[in-house]
């Protein structure tokens, strides 16, 4: 059986722990990127079937790598997260479909265990 792998964008080492815990009980291989750079430098190498991407980062913003992501044709499924108000995802969201990207769902921190697993059972069912 194939394994479904998952990249986590986030600079928050607590959100990652949260997030891989959950993807990994389900047969995720999981990884992450403490930033935009890491992550578009993690997907050249090995694209994953799902990348949950914080639209705050550091040096490079969401938007900013919804672009990158999109120049690079990018096909991994995306799930959004943020600490912003819901606008922020909402925007997130209508750029990303405008650019062609998959979009599988979105989360408001703080986000409920269910709600996270629930997304990543519709991406990859176990």
């Amino acid at each position: 059986m194939h394994t479904a792998s998952l990249i986590i964008t986030d600079d928050d080492p607590t959100i990652v722990k949260l997030i891989t815990e959950v993807a990994e009980s389900i047969g995720y291989e999981v990884s992450s990127a403490t930033n935009g750079k890491q992550l578009l430098t993690a997907i050249t190498e090995a694209p994953p079937n799902v990348i949950i991407l914080d639209l705050v980062m550091p040096d490079m913003d969401g938007i900013e790598t919804l672009r990158e992501l999109a120049k690079r044709e990018c096909t991994s499924a995306l799930i959004f997260i943020t600490g912003f108000q819901q606008g922020y995802l909402d925007t997130a969201n209508l750029i990303g479909s405008a650019r062609g990207l998959n979009i599988i769902g979105s989360l408001n921190k703080p986000f409920s265990l269910d709600s996270l697993n629930d997304i990543l059972q519709t991406a990859y069912p176990s």
